[in-house]
């Protein structure tokens, strides 16, 4: 199974969970939770970028939790980084949660604590609020916020972001009103997953691309956003998504079966594939992807299917599946 139909399962098995969660046959229901949702841990790392030369140490397992932990989001200042988090898998309805870990004294708290599952903790540009897309007990995935400042999230504390449109898997911002979404294929079984633009007050979404992957980034000039392009089924491209011209064009290809990558700088992008970790610059139609790290010498055995780093690029988040 591909990571990106691995993710739509999780979501798809919460969705089906918030739904048994409303029906008053739920206790009739066995719901194999730890057969369904995989067990992925988060590793932090340092890095350095000195004169083009990557270098990675001092990893370790912030998470080591029998169950799942993805999605890392660093927040400025490097104080503390948000996940997504399943605690409760020997349970009948395990459902996910937001964490936060803190960098200064090494542990982890709870931000959320709702009924519902929430996936894709990330900061809105205004600084104030974090964005998360939830599964909503009505069964549909919608985009939510809550202040940033709030001690445990209840469900008094969310606002809802874009209320008209659901079947939001992914979301990156564009600025505080704007931001683009991965909405998900109507069709369980399908891949045509799509990439629209949303703006906060509108009921319609604006359609860009379709069948898309789960990777949505902005450029680090914020000119662009970067998706990856399945239309292929034998070359995954990444594509830029001009935000004045509004038209898509080829940066490179992903490395094969690779779908998740994150800037190191305006230059540069991450991909992992395995338990290694490559880079490439977007300035050079023609250079290659460059094995940065493996997984032996940082210590990591399973398989790598995200990363996320540090605004001041001094730590990689590095979610692997054990």
């Amino acid at each position: 199974m591909s990571n990106n139909s691995h993710i739509i399962s999780i979501i798809t098995v919460c969705l089906l969970i918030s739904l048994l969660q409303a029906c008053t046959t739920v206790n009739s229901v066995e719901i194999e939770a730890e057969t369904v949702i995989p067990n992925t841990e988060i590793y932090l790392a340092e890095i350095t970028f000195p004169d083009n030369k990557f270098t990675i140490g001092n990893v370790k397992n912030i998470t080591q939790n029998p169950g799942y932990d993805n999605q890392p989001h660093f927040l400025p200042g490097n104080n503390s980084l948000l996940y997504t988090s399943v605690k409760n898998l020997e349970t009948e309805k395990p459902q996910t949660d937001i964490y936060a870990y803190s960098f200064e004294n090494n542990s982890t708290s709870q931000i959320t604590a709702t009924p519902e599952s929430e996936y894709s903790p990330t900061l809105t540009p205004n600084g104030e609020n974090i964005s998360v897309v939830r599964v909503d007990m009505d069964g549909e995935q919608r985009l939510w916020e809550f202040p940033i400042n709030s001690s445990t999230v209840t469900n008094a504390d969310y606002r809802q972001v874009f209320p008209e449109i659901t079947r939001v898997g992914y979301h990156v911002w564009k600025n505080q009103n704007e931001a683009f979404l991965f909405l998900v294929d109507e069709n369980a079984e399908g891949d045509e997953h799509t990439l629209v633009k949303a703006v906060r007050g509108r009921k319609d979404a604006e359609l860009i691309t379709s069948k898309i992957g789960r990777s949505l980034t902005m450029q680090p000039n914020n000119e662009a956003l970067v998706f990856v392009d399945k239309t292929s089924e034998e070359t995954w491209n990444i594509k830029r998504y001009d935000l004045n011209k509004q038209f898509s064009e080829i940066l490179l290809s992903t490395l094969e079966g690779s779908e998740d990558l994150v800037w190191l700088d305006d230059s540069y992008l991450l991909m992992a594939k395995g338990q290694d970790i490559y880079m490439r610059t977007v300035d050079d139609e023609f250079a290659d992807w460059l094995l940065l790290s493996d997984g032996k010498s940082m210590g990591i055995s399973g398989e790598i299917t995200r990363l996320a780093v540090s605004p001041d690029k001094k730590y990689i988040a590095i979610v692997v599946s054990e």
